[in-house]
């Protein structure tokens, strides 16, 4: 199943799983395509009590509706470099660059020259991109 931006919302805290199926950890974060607004990155809680926090791209993610299937080695993204993800700015263009490096990927469009950054947090509140109107989604809709 795609991860579109209808989703997101149960994509936190789902299970991640290695190629192998082994779990990596679980969902923390997911962070947005500001061009976009598809989501693009998760932050994967790792470790004994889900303290420490990776990134795993998901350009080639499976999402099952229950489980987040990603093609990369557990060790590959508990060894991912950490980004503060405690607040809500998006992502560096420098963490962004260090992140598709680390994974040996093209990296995107953010750019280090100027600075701009390409992703951002997902906050529950966020409206969902293209939604006429934009603005903070009530509880029940």
């Amino acid at each position: 199943m795609n991860i579109t931006a209808e989703n997101i919302n149960a994509l936190m805290g789902a299970i991640v799983l290695d190629p192998e199926g082994e779990k990596i950890g679980h969902v923390g974060q997911v962070f947005l395509d500001q061009i976009t607004g598809l989501p693009s990155w998760v932050s994967v809680r790792t470790g004994l009590f889900g303290l420490s926090e990776s990134f795993a791209p998901l350009d080639e993610a499976d999402w099952d509706g229950e489980e987040l299937h990603v093609p990369y080695a557990k060790s590959l993204v508990k060894d991912a470099p950490r980004v503060d993800v405690d607040n809500d700015e998006p992502l560096s263009a420098t963490e962004e660059h260090e992140l598709y490096d680390h994974y040996g990927l093209r990296a995107g469009t953010g750019d280090v020259e100027t600075g701009e950054p390409r992703f951002r947090k997902h906050i529950g509140s966020d409206a969902v991109f293209g939604d006429e109107g934009a603005g903070p989604r009530d509880a029940g809709s």
